[in-house]
């Protein structure tokens, strides 16, 4: 399983396809204090890093993609609406 969910962490190993997203989801809202491990995460669906952009779960290692480090790490942007 690319995506092992277990006592308040989340472990992503190898590629994380969108069949991960719904559970992923499910978990984190049941688990508000957890923590992501994305090191050995090679490849990563866009509805996995849009529930981590959303979420902001505590990112307890970082993916070794710099790009997608960046991208996940990165402080949300604050939105105005005129």
């Amino acid at each position: 399983m690319p995506v092992a969910m277990h006592e308040g962490m989340v472990v992503f190993d190898g590629a994380c396809t969108v069949e991960e997203a719904e559970p992923l989801l499910a978990w984190l809202r049941e688990t508000p204090d957890a923590a992501i491990d994305l090191q050995a995460c090679s490849v990563l669906h866009a509805a996995l890093a849009q529930l981590i952009l959303a979420l902001r779960p505590r990112i307890a290692a970082p993916p070794r993609d710099p790009v997608l480090a960046a991208a996940l790490m990165a402080a949300p942007l604050p939105i105005q609406v005129t």
